[in-house]
């Protein structure tokens, strides 16, 4: 059940919705793995599943709970997902603008007191930059020891090439790249395609 205290309740709930394609007739219903949850987390039709993808990169968000609220029929009116963020505050988070959700969010709203975000607008390549990165988002074994090494090489703004400098585990490093990127340990700019020219940096080093 919704309660306006989040900081007791929002981390117990759960999803109360469970996905079936063919209950809802919809085919490309599934489960995504998410980062931030550390396990599988549902998503409806495709739309949802961008939304979950942006949701797993945003570095503010600590839980991320499928369809927290139950309805028989009308389920498609409410919002996708509810998320926590690391300063405890709770949001439901959808795609949807239109006439039938604003009235679902208001009252979703007075009876919890969690305001309901859209995504603001991005460009198409941040998406696709996004899809591109969530390859990378499983934490592999076999790059240990070598994301310091990386971080190390984009204290100061280089290219991405850059990490090829070094001839030994090229693709390794890459991937260990493309990784501390998703985990925002390394930066670039998400609204230009990620390409060999693209300027990375680790945004917590000092640049003189």
């Amino acid at each position: 059940m919704l309660h306006r205290n989040h900081r007791l309740h929002a981390r117990r709930l759960t999803a109360v919705e469970p996905v079936s394609a063919q209950r809802r007739g919809r085919s490309n219903a599934g489960h995504y793995w998410s980062s931030t949850m550390e396990r599988h987390v549902a998503f409806g039709v495709a739309a949802e599943k961008h939304l979950l993808q942006w949701l797993d990169w945003r570095d503010d968000v600590v839980r991320i709970i499928h369809r927290p609220v139950g309805t028989e029929p009308s389920s498609a009116d409410l919002p996708a997902y509810l998320v926590v963020h690391s300063n405890e505050t709770v949001a439901f988070i959808t795609d949807r603008t239109d006439a039938p959700f604003h009235r679902w969010s208001a009252a979703l709203e007075k009876l919890t007191g969690w305001p309901t975000h859209t995504p603001p607008p991005m460009p198409p390549a941040f998406w696709a930059n996004l899809k591109f990165l969530s390859q990378f988002r499983r934490p592999s074994t076999e790059r240990e020891g070598l994301s310091e090494i990386v971080k190390k090489q984009f204290e100061r703004p280089h290219s991405l090439a850059a990490v090829d400098d070094f001839p030994d585990r090229t693709a390794e490093r890459r991937g260990v790249l493309f990784q501390l990127m998703w985990d925002h340990e390394l930066s670039t700019d998400m609204n230009r395609r990620i390409g060999d020219s693209s300027i990375v940096w680790d945004p917590s080093a000092v640049v003189v």
